[in-house]
């Protein structure tokens, strides 16, 4: 019975992963029922005083990186533990002077003083799993933006609001480093069976992406892998206000990215599109998001559909939101070799949602479950822009042959139940609010939930 789960798993694999180029279309197939939900990217963030050096930097936490977050914050919880540890945290010029309004209701915090910002990726962590306090923090060229006015979050108006690296971080030209954002989907690595030895039997390794900032006009090399296709430049609008240059009282806000998306959806062999739909491009959003206007415009029922979830904004309020399954969502590619075509998304899980006003969704992470790389470059010389590859490569089933034990059931749960449309239970998801002023979400994440995705490069 399990030489026969085996094959069938790989089987189902090749049905879910298959990613074909035709003519001059990349279509990447998404399995509905995994992909509802993508990864964040972490980032180890930090900050120091206008009066401070870089080598005195001691304020150090965990970040998220998001590109739909128009300011840098700074939780509630990381506030408190760093008065805690050292006495002092984000000092305040605005107290209750930062406000916002998210899609479950109003925000508000304080605003720090201006600071120096620190973000890298997860490769600073150096983490000893036999003697976790002996870890420390490597830096390696993050992106420093001084000048920086955070929001601060507070117990009573925004204790759900997470740290945040938002668009000051990857967008100002007052960069000391950084600018544009190399993303590796599995470039850090950490073996659970080291943090769990009495629970993990056997090694079992852990992917998550890892960041690296780097220069703006930066381009993604053209894979020697086979089962790689791209690179794909994806060309990105910038819009919002930019008061970096002079906040004055305010937060330090800077624009987001979007991108203009065509969408599909076929019912009874009838197909209903949409085309040229403004959509934020969002690393911070676990989920894709469509508005009720082009749901309706899609002859879907924003009130109910086949998949369902309680999320939150930053508020802390929850709420139910009902997803469907696209045919078909594009976005325009131009690659600046005379390579012009679209990126086709198909079968992609989306929830209805309205963010914003002028939002007519949001890409949220789940349709990057199957990119390798990612190079975002907002102050890219040739326009804004994402640049993507996609993995082909078979998942590797072969090293975790007891896919029915507790310990791999992620693995099992995406290679045969996801084929045959069982939901995966016990996973949340906590997308953004949506506004131009802040975009950002508090993070459920169910850990074991994507052990081993493809095969490692």
């Amino acid at each position: 019975m399990r030489q026969f789960s085996v094959l069938f798993s790989i089987a189902a694999a090749l049905v879910c992963a298959a990613v074909t180029v035709q003519a001059q279309n990349v279509v990447v197939p998404l399995c509905s029922e995994f992909d509802l939900i993508g990864d964040q990217i972490q980032v180890v963030q930090g900050f120091y005083l206008e009066d401070e050096t870089f080598d005195q930097m001691s304020r150090i936490t965990y970040g998220i990186y998001d590109t739909g977050a128009s300011v840098v914050t700074l939780s509630y919880m990381d506030q408190w533990l760093l008065e805690s540890l050292y006495g002092s945290g984000a000092p305040i010029k605005s107290p209750g002077g930062a406000v916002a309004d998210g899609v479950d209701g109003q925000v508000i915090g304080d605003v720090s003083r201006p600071v120096s910002v620190v973000s890298d990726g997860l490769h600073a962590l150096q983490i000893d799993p036999d003697d976790i306090f002996n870890s420390e923090i490597v830096w390696n060229n993050p992106a420093v933006v001084p000048g920086v006015q955070m929001f601060v979050g507070t117990s009573s108006g925004s204790a759900s609001l997470p740290t945040i690296s938002g668009t000051p971080m990857h967008y100002s030209q007052n960069h000391v480093r950084g600018g544009a954002a190399y993303i590796d989907k599995q470039g850090y690595v950490f073996d659970l069976h080291e943090w769990f030895p009495d629970l993990i039997s056997e090694p079992m390794p852990y992917y998550m992406a890892d960041l690296e900032y780097v220069d703006s006009g930066t381009k993604l090399l053209t894979p020697t892998d086979p089962n790689v296709t791209g690179p794909i430049r994806i060309p990105l609008t910038m819009i919002g206000g930019d008061n970096y240059s002079n906040p004055g009282d305010e937060i330090t806000y800077t624009p987001n990215p979007f991108v203009d998306v065509g969408l599909t959806m076929e019912t009874d062999g009838l197909p209903l599109s949409v085309a040229e739909k403004s959509f934020l491009f969002d690393t911070g959003a676990m989920v894709s998001v469509i508005s009720t206007e082009t749901a309706i415009a899609l002859g879907l029922d924003p009130n109910s559909g086949p998949h369902e979830l309680d999320i939150a904004g930053a508020a802390g309020a929850s709420m139910t939101v009902y997803g469907h399954n696209l045919s078909l969502l594009e976005l325009p590619y131009d690659n600046l070799d005379g390579t012009t075509g679209w990126l086709q998304f198909e079968d992609v899980p989306v929830f209805v949602l309205d963010v914003g006003e002028g939002i007519d969704g949001i890409l949220g992470m789940n349709l990057f479950n199957m990119a390798k790389e990612m190079l975002y470059d907002p102050s890219d010389p040739d326009g804004a822009s994402l640049q993507l590859t996609f993995d082909l490569s078979e998942w590797d089933t072969l090293s975790y042959p007891n896919l029915t034990s507790g310990e791999n059931y992620a693995l099992f749960s995406k290679l045969f139940l996801c084929p045959l449309g069982i939901s995966i239970p016990g996973v949340a998801s906590v997308p953004e609010p949506g506004t131009f002023v802040l975009l950002a979400f508090g993070a459920s994440i169910f850990l074991l939930r994507r052990i081993v995705r493809r095969r490692s490069a």
